[in-house]
């Protein structure tokens, strides 16, 4: 078999024969869609994907770095200083893999949250960030500081809603979502189901997943006064039947959860590429404006939005955000 010469095409063969027989197994076809790759059901830990997608690069005629499209050489010495958000430190870290030579060298990405992250750009302390969007206070702060960045999506994701396992309804609508997380529905009986107490967890304060519920669901309603706050599991400890929100990727295949259809659309990779279901959110690449050409920060900014830098976004569970024919992954 040729190997094929960048590394978008080689993970694109690699997902389609389910190929590499160690450190994990890249993902099959998806059975709702013969022959088309399913990026839910990518490897299961991060050393795994970032493993894979070092050797793939490595593989690919010579490695991205002499791919004559993409002539810029990163060196662990002097790369950029990279924050990415919970939801894309997977994707961060995979990057950095892929793009040295050595990933024993690889320096270290700072995992935090996503308005740290904002900050950290803004103070100069990171140089490029992966991050769900902003919360308005960080719009605020961009504009009253004055600074300037450049910004684009750089992956797609769900913001799914689930429920305990028992929970008496497979669905709710849009409206019952923002009823039960604004406190106005408190009861199952009220969306169809048997009587029960709806237990309501919140993503913490100041998260992606917050804001994400904030902006694509709540539609202006205030989220209801005295509801938990949960900073990892998407359910966190409770009486009665749980309901919470979090990113696709992350419950994809989980049995201990029920994933709820939205407007009779349950999130999958299909409904998520095609944008049918209601509630997709973008993730972010972003540095300081400004910056020239051969900036290693610019660089890591422009490779990322490219076909390799889409295909890893692929590879680790996102939706890429360019589509293959303005230059992302195919």
């Amino acid at each position: 078999m040729k190997i094929p010469g960048t590394l978008a095409a080689t993970i694109a063969a690699a997902l389609l024969l389910g190929g590499c027989q160690s450190a994990g197994t890249v993902p099959a076809a998806s059975a709702g869609t013969p022959g088309t790759p399913d990026p839910a059901r990518a490897v299961s830990t991060m050393a795994e994907k970032a493993s894979i997608a070092h050797r793939m690069a490595l593989d690919a005629a010579g490695s991205v770095r002499s791919d004559a499209a993409r002539p810029f050489v990163f060196q662990a010495e002097g790369f950029p200083r990279l924050w990415c958000d919970g939801s894309t430190a997977e994707l961060g870290e995979a990057a950095v893999r892929a793009l040295l030579m050595d990933p024993g060298q690889a320096p270290a990405v700072r995992r935090t949250g996503t308005e740290d992250a904002y900050r950290a750009l803004m103070d100069g302390e990171a140089d490029v960030i992966l991050a769900s969007d902003p919360a308005a206070s960080i719009w605020d702060e961009k504009e009253a500081r004055g600074f300037e960045w450049e910004m684009a999506p750089v992956a797609v994701d769900a913001l799914a809603f689930v429920a305990d396992p028992d929970a008496p309804v497979d669905g709710l609508t849009a409206e019952q979502i923002r009823g039960i997380f604004s406190g106005a529905i408190d009861d199952w009986q009220e969306v169809g189901g048997g009587p029960g107490t709806i237990a309501v967890s919140l993503p913490e304060e100041g998260s992606g997943r917050r804001t994400a519920l904030e902006d694509l669901v709540m539609d202006g309603a205030p989220l209801g006064a005295g509801l938990m706050e949960t900073a990892d599991d998407p359910i966190g400890p409770h009486e009665g039947v749980g309901i919470g929100c979090a990113l696709y990727r992350d419950v994809a295949g989980r049995t201990d959860l029920m994933i709820l259809a939205v407007d009779g659309v349950r999130p999958t990779a299909a409904s998520v590429r095609d944008g049918t279901y209601p509630f997709l959110g973008n993730w972010y690449v972003l540095t300081a404006a400004g910056r020239s050409a051969d900036d290693p920060a610019r660089a890591l900014y422009t490779w990322s939005l490219g076909p390799d830098g889409q295909a890893l976004a692929a590879l680790t569970g996102f939706v890429p955000a360019v589509p293959a024919d303005e230059g992302g992954a195919a």
